[in-house]
């Protein structure tokens, strides 16, 4: 049985498409004759939170808030637990904090990591030229190192390709990563946060100006009378202060995270989703509402397209968002009943975590 430690992700009981990843390839990986480590942020009180097959490696004794040099101390720290825990296979998340890497490979450990999108082309990142060129000097390191990279869109692919020659093996992520719960329960659920199915469109985001939330919040003020549901919290932050003061009637904000029950049902019964992310490959989110049969609305990206092909409206902007609603509204039974069956059976083919974990286990057994 072949040791292997996921590192990168803040930890399976944290939210994010990173932790959605290790809770759901690690259970997977480890029936398939690996004994997996995840490295975690929580405390080991979290630890009756969740059933887990892997053994999460808790980083503290207690709760703490993570700023982001300790988070680089952080990724440190998990790649000497690698070296002191004897593993065969390392499996990066992220290449953000890439240069710890040498830990491991001075110790002749099998490294792998997920490069995820083009992280210093985030408009985040961007202000800020110092945070921007030390992403830019880990991506190159992807290169520069002997490792194996893997790319969960084809299009990161592409870019690795064309950049630094880089060849990639294209292992995308699931969309299956939940069980609803009793459908007996919806409308109590419904109801405790006033709203009705069919009713309101929604959103479930990180309230960041990357994903453009402030333009989702203007566009519904005034042309669209259906509400808009974005589910997520409002950072104490200039951005997050901003979100708040452009508030109204039409948009409903409620803090919930993918490990609450109540998340799955408010999505479900909603009538399409608005997706906003720009930058990163492909987006767990998006898969899981595709595995939840919703009709989506998402911006326009080569990422998007490459996962939705024709089975979604695109928008580029609040206009054009604005017109693509009114579509929406327009739209047949029969011609959603089909983006949503084609939007399905993707996520049965290729998007679940099962094919995931076997195509994992293949490259590992290759390199």
């Amino acid at each position: 049985m072949k040791k292997l430690y996921i590192i990168g992700s803040k930890g399976p009981y944290s939210i994010g498409g990173y932790e959605t990843f290790v809770r759901c390839v690690g259970d997977e990986l480890s029936q398939l004759d690996y004994d997996v480590y995840v490295t975690s942020e929580s405390s080991p009180q979290r630890e009756g939170d969740l059933d887990f097959r892997f053994k999460p490696v808790h980083m503290f004794k207690e709760e703490k808030s993570i700023s982001p040099f300790k988070r680089i101390m952080y990724d440190l720290y998990a790649a000497y637990l690698t070296v002191k825990g004897k593993a065969d296979i390392v499996y990066m998340c992220g290449y953000n904090a890439a240069w710890v890497l040498f830990l491991p490979l001075l110790f002749r450990k099998k490294v792998f990591i997920n490069s995820d999108g083009i992280e210093w082309q985030r408009p985040s990142w961007g202000k800020n030229i110092f945070k921007r060129g030390y992403l830019i000097f880990n991506e190159f390191l992807l290169k520069a190192y002997p490792v194996h990279v893997i790319s969960d869109s084809t299009e990161i692919a592409s870019y690795f390709e064309q950049k630094y020659k880089l060849t990639s093996t294209y292992i995308p992520y699931g969309g299956d990563s939940f069980s609803l719960v009793d459908a007996s329960l919806e409308q109590q659920v419904l109801q405790k946060h006033s709203l009705q199915t069919n009713s309101y469109y929604f959103i479930s985001v990180r309230i960041v100006e990357d994903n453009y939330v402030d333009k989702l919040i203007q566009s519904f003020e005034d042309s669209i009378k259906t509400k808009l549901v974005i589910i997520g919290k409002i950072p104490d932050t200039t951005y997050g202060e901003y979100v708040r003061s452009i508030l109204h009637d039409n948009v409903k904000i409620i803090d919930l995270t993918s490990l609450d029950d109540d998340y799955n049902i408010i999505r479900k019964n909603a009538k399409a989703n608005i997706h906003s992310h720009r930058f990163g490959g492909t987006s767990p989110n998006l898969l899981e509402v595709m595995y939840l049969d919703i009709p989506i609305i998402s911006f326009d990206t080569v990422y998007s397209r490459e996962v939705l092909g024709d089975n979604a409206l695109f928008y580029n902007d609040p206009e054009s968002l604005i017109k693509r609603i009114y579509e929406f509204e327009d739209l047949s039974k029969e011609a959603l009943e089909l983006m949503v069956n084609n939007n399905k059976n993707k996520i049965n083919d290729l998007y679940n975590w099962k094919t995931i974990a076997s195509k994992c286990d293949e490259v590992f057994k290759d390199i």
